[in-house]
């Protein structure tokens, strides 16, 4: 039984909360294990015993991360639905990767220019040749993770690798090759720890690329592909509380160690998933909120990174839930402003671009 479309919109609701959250609370409280791997991190959550906002807030922190592999297991799940179908190549490699490179543009631009405005006007110093890094999402490749500005964005270099990757290993090929790839990835990552340790800049290199997140993209292709074949007592069984509550005992448990570590983001897309059943079953008006959230969640991961900044300042030691409270909120509403400039700007784009590439000779 394959996911609905409302469940992936719904899963992307839920995951860019925790995303949104976790981008300015871990400025002030407990720091997330996401590109390498410090159990000091993780130990510190075991040491609060008084149920309070920090303790809240930590956990938020620590956790909230977790919702980029679901992001990265429904890019592959979204891939592998809309070309599987497909008799041929979606298109040539080169056309393939222009018509993703210029959604992702579009989505990137306006807010990445507000952004350097915002620095410029603090009297910071704009890099041109980073800032053209990011602009042509090749910064992951050709710079050190610490260069990324704002660091959130070193997703849109991620997935534009994600589609080169999808159509040169997977469109169409045997389930080997992607196999492949996730083994090969989490190869490569263990031998960076056993070599230079788990908190590395190469491992940070590493997770900032595509190679670092084959496992959860490969989960979404394999799933695509796969899930109607499961059957429905298990798709049931994966519905009740014990299945959510196994995964968050491995997501858990698997912090502990480096090399399980390497492993968490596959438990978090079945946690996320498992939570977003739950609610279609028994908190309906919830999944329908996060339902909702998920239409506006490509909007919301580049609005919120200015609105940050403005809530946030480097004199700041705690954020009080009034401040979050502001910045949840004028997050959305920007997101749903940016929604049409992107709409127009990607139409008016994209239309001179066919002009140019099929006019008539």
């Amino acid at each position: 039984m394959n996911l609905s479309q409302k469940d992936c919109d719904a899963m992307k609701g839920f995951s860019i909360l925790c995303i949104v959250l976790h981008n300015i609370l871990h400025c002030v409280y407990t720091q997330e294990n996401e590109f390498t791997f410090n159990i000091a991190n993780f130990l510190e959550l075991k040491s609060f015993i008084v149920i309070n906002s920090e303790t809240i807030f930590s956990y938020i922190s620590f956790w909230g991360w977790y919702g980029v592999p679901v992001f990265i297991f429904l890019s592959g799940y979204g891939l592998s639905q809309k070309y599987a179908s497909a008799t041929s190549a979606p298109i040539s490699g080169g056309k393939f990767l222009l018509a993703h490179f210029l959604k992702l543009w579009c989505l990137l631009m306006p807010a990445y220019t507000v952004y350097l405005i915002i620095m410029a006007s603090n009297g910071s110093t704009i890099w041109i040749r980073p800032a053209l890094a990011q602009s042509t999402m090749l910064i992951n490749l050709l710079y050190s993770p610490t260069v990324i500005k704002p660091g959130v964005y070193w997703y849109f270099g991620l997935t534009l690798q994600l589609y080169a990757i999808y159509y040169w290993f997977c469109h169409k090929k045997n389930i080997l090759y992607p196999t492949i790839l996730a083994i090969m990835s989490i190869a490569l990552m263990s031998v960076l720890i056993g070599i230079k340790g788990g908190d590395s800049l190469y491992l940070s290199y590493v997770r900032h690329n595509c190679v670092g997140w084959f496992m959860p993209f490969v989960m979404g292709i394999m799933y695509s592909r796969y899930a109607k074949n499961i059957p429905k007592r298990f798709i049931f069984s994966m519905l009740t509380g014990s299945c959510l509550l196994l995964g968050v005992l491995l997501l858990w448990y698997c912090n502990y160690n480096v090399y399980t570590w390497l492993l968490t983001p596959l438990f978090s897309v079945i946690v996320i998933a498992t939570i977003i059943k739950l609610l279609f079953i028994y908190v309906h008006f919830l999944y329908e909120c996060f339902t909702w959230l998920g239409h506006i969640s490509s909007f919301l991961f580049v609005v919120h990174p200015l609105i940050r900044e403005l809530v946030l300042t480097m004199d700041d030691t705690s954020i009080s839930l009034s401040s979050l409270s502001l910045y949840l909120t004028l997050s959305i509403i920007f997101s749903i402003i940016y929604k049409p400039i992107y709409t127009s700007m990607y139409g008016r784009i994209n239309e001179l671009t066919n002009r140019i590439l099929y006019r008539p000779k």
